[in-house]
């Protein structure tokens, strides 16, 4: 015999049969309390659309207030305090750049106006002089018209966004040639006879002159303001020492000046005129290369030997040897010749 089905009851009463089942819940419920469970539900929908209209009013109404605002605002304020402060900095950093750079322009055209006032008054000038005053005064109108380089760097932390202005700090410099090069264009010119000049100028080789104890040779350049190098190979020297330096353009003793500077060896320095010396133990020694440079804005010279990597300084006496100097050699034997590089 086949068992019959059991009835299934309301979920509510516990009574009736349960004759409808919610789809969300899965409750079965008699009719009557079946419509209940709807009504419940949509007064539950109600409020939560009652919920909703007020979160949009709100939203549509409220001024927002997050507690960072005020986190920023503070931050906005250091930001904006530290730029000021920076651009003071900078500001008072570039008056003192333009205020050096102006007086060191006015201190380059001093010099050359007095290299150029007494080269003309003396009348003694070429046109290699006159295409090196065109160049530097050309350069001096280039130095005027600059302006120092205003850079943007990144702040000292990795984390920093804000990349602050600062000063390029290098000031204008009065060019100068600065390899071992001669790329001053160099030369020698002399008034001995007895001083043979050759190769355009660039060799200078004492003839037989018994009489004359030694034979001087001058560089064509005058230098007033930079930084020189001058390169030299001593071609050949004999037993007496060869002298290598300065002397100023002024100095009218074009035979015995007295405004010499220099060395006739490394170990033997030499600011006047006198006895040239002869030494055994002599570092210059023929073939040798050498660099004499000219340093007129620390007044000072120095003579670097390449074959023994030795060099020498010499501080000038610019009341003793006025600007502008010139190359001085000193040809003390026979046959003793010097080159330009």
């Amino acid at each position: 015999m086949e068992s019959m089905d059991v009835k299934k009851l309301c979920s509510t009463c516990k009574k009736n049969s349960g004759v409808a089942i919610c789809d969300g819940c899965q409750q079965r419920f008699c009719s009557k309390h079946f419509i209940e469970h709807r009504q419940e539900l949509s007064q539950q929908a109600d409020h939560i659309g009652q919920i909703h209209d007020v979160l949009i009013r709100d939203i549509n109404e409220t001024i927002p207030n997050h507690p960072l605002f005020e986190k920023i605002d503070e931050w906005e304020q250091e930001l904006i305090a530290k730029i000021k402060s920076t651009a003071e900095v900078v500001r008072a950093n570039l008056r003192e750049i333009v205020k050096n750079n102006r007086q060191n322009l006015k201190d380059s055209v001093s010099n050359f106006t007095k290299e150029l006032q007494a080269s003309r008054e003396a009348d003694d000038y070429t046109d290699i002089d006159i295409n090196k005053w065109t160049q530097h005064i050309h350069e001096l109108r280039k130095m005027f018209e600059c302006s120092p380089t205003v850079c943007i760097s990144g702040g000292n932390s990795t984390e920093s966004f804000l990349r602050l202005i600062e000063i390029d700090t290098q000031p204008y410099q009065v060019p100068i040639c600065s390899t071992a090069k001669s790329c001053i264009n160099e030369t020698f010119n002399s008034l001995h006879k007895t001083a043979e000049l050759s190769e355009e100028n660039h060799v200078a080789t004492r003839m037989g002159s018994p009489w004359f104890d030694n034979v001087n040779v001058n560089g064509s350049n005058r230098y007033s303001i930079g930084i020189y190098h001058i390169r030299l190979r001593i071609e050949k020297v004999g037993d007496l020492c060869m002298f290598i330096g300065i002397r100023s353009s002024d100095d009218m003793l074009l035979f015995l000046p007295k405004s010499t500077y220099g060395w006739w060896d490394l170990n033997e320095t030499n600011t006047k005129s006198g006895n040239v010396p002869n030494r055994a133990d002599r570092m210059i020694k023929s073939g040798d290369d050498v660099t004499l440079t000219l340093n007129c804005d620390q007044q000072q010279i120095q003579l670097q030997h390449h074959r023994m990597n030795q060099s020498v300084q010499l501080k000038v006496d610019v009341n003793k040897c006025p600007f502008p100097w010139k190359l001085f050699v000193k040809l003390s034997n026979t046959d003793d010749s010097i080159r330009i590089l």
